[in-house]
C-alpha cells in the first residue's frame, strides 16, 4: 500500500489542570488511519476507555487481527467499525468488573483509501472533531454528538450548566455503538485536523483557522506542538490532543469518498 502522499504529526498533553491524560491518539500513516479518543469516567475509567479503543484499532490494522490493511476505503471503514465494536464490549466488561458506570470514550477516526480514487472517511462518536483546511478556509467536518448540538446550538453558554459538555454518543456507554460516517473529498494540499475538545473549548475556531492557514506548509510536528501550546496558554483546562494530516500538493489526483 502506498500512502506516501500523506504527511502527519500528533501531540497529546495533560493540560494545565488535570493530573492524568485521559486522551489517546492513533497515527498509522503506513495504513492511512489517524484518530483521537477522549475518555470519560474519571482518571482510571477514562484512560482505560480511550486506550482500549485505540489499542483495538491498532490490533485491527497492524496487530493480531490484521484484517483492515487491505487497501480499500470500504475495507478500512469496516475495520474501524469492527475494532470499535470490540472495544465497546471490552470497555463495558471492564467497567462492570470495577462496579462502576459512566465509563466510555469519544472517538474520531479518519481513514484514507489508497490513491488513485481512494477518498477518505471520518467515523466518530462524541464531541471530538475533524476539520479540513483548504485554500485558507477551515471547515468543520463532524457534528458533535452533544446536548448543545442536538438543540442546534453553536455554543453551550446558554445551556444550564448541568448540560454543558454532555455528549449523547460514546464508545462504551451502551451495549451497541454506531459511529457516524462522513465521506470526505480529498484534494492535493488539504490539511486535516483531528482533535479532542481540549483544543476546541480553549481556542476559538477563527484563531485555529488563522494559525493553520499561516503554517499549513511548514513543519507539521511544530504545528501540532503550537496548537497544544495555544490550548494550554488559554488555560489548559482539559487534556488536549491533535493529529494533523496533510495531503501532498504535487499529487494531481483529486479523490472523493464513495
Amino acid at each position: 500500500m502506498d500512502f506516501s502522499f500523506i504527511d502527519s504529526a500528533d501531540r497529546t498533553d495533560t493540560g494545565r489542570l488535570r493530573l492524568h491524560n485521559e486522551d489517546a491518539v492513533l497515527r498509522l500513516p503506513e495504513h492511512g488511519i489517524f484518530g483521537v479518543a477522549d475518555g470519560i469516567g474519571g482518571a482510571m475509567g477514562g484512560e482505560m476507555a480511550s486506550r482500549t479503543v485505540m489499542q483495538s484499532l491498532h490490533e485491527e490494522f497492524v496487530g493480531t487481527e490484521g484484517e483492515g490493511s487491505v487497501g480499500s476505503l470500504e475495507a478500512g471503514v469496516a475495520a474501524v467499525n469492527r475494532a470499535t465494536a470490540r472495544a465497546n464490549a471490552c470497555i463495558r466488561a471492564q467497567a462492570e468488573a470495577w462496579g462502576t458506570t459512566g465509563v466510555g470514550t469519544t472517538v474520531v477516526i479518519m481513514v484514507f483509501g489508497v490513491r488513485p480514487g481512494g477518498g477518505a472517511a471520518i467515523l466518530h462518536a462524541g464531541d471530538s472533531r475533524a476539520y479540513r483546511m483548504r485554500r485558507g478556509e477551515l471547515r468543520q467536518l463532524t457534528v458533535d454528538h452533544s446536548v448543545a448540538a442536538a438543540f442546534g446550538m453553536e455554543s453551550e453558554e446558554t445551556l444550564p450548566r448541568v448540560f454543558r459538555g454532555v455528549i449523547t454518543r460514546a464508545v462504551g456507554m451502551s451495549p451497541d455503538v454506531t459511529l457516524e460516517e462522513t465521506p470526505v473529498e480529498v484534494v492535493p494540499g488539504d490539511l486535516f485536523l483531528v482533535c479532542s475538545d481540549g483544543l476546541t473549548r480553549m481556542v476559538r475556531v477563527g484563531e485555529l483557522g488563522r494559525v493553520l492557514a499561516e503554517e499549513r506548509d511548514g513543519d507539521l510536528q511544530a504545528l501540532a506542538e503550537r496548537l497544544v501550546a495555544m490550548a494550554n496558554e488559554a488555560g489548559g483546562e482539559d487534556n488536549v490532543s491533535v493529529v494533523l494530516v496533510r495531503v501532498a500538493k504535487n499529487d494531481t489526483t483529486t479523490v472523493s469518498a464513495g
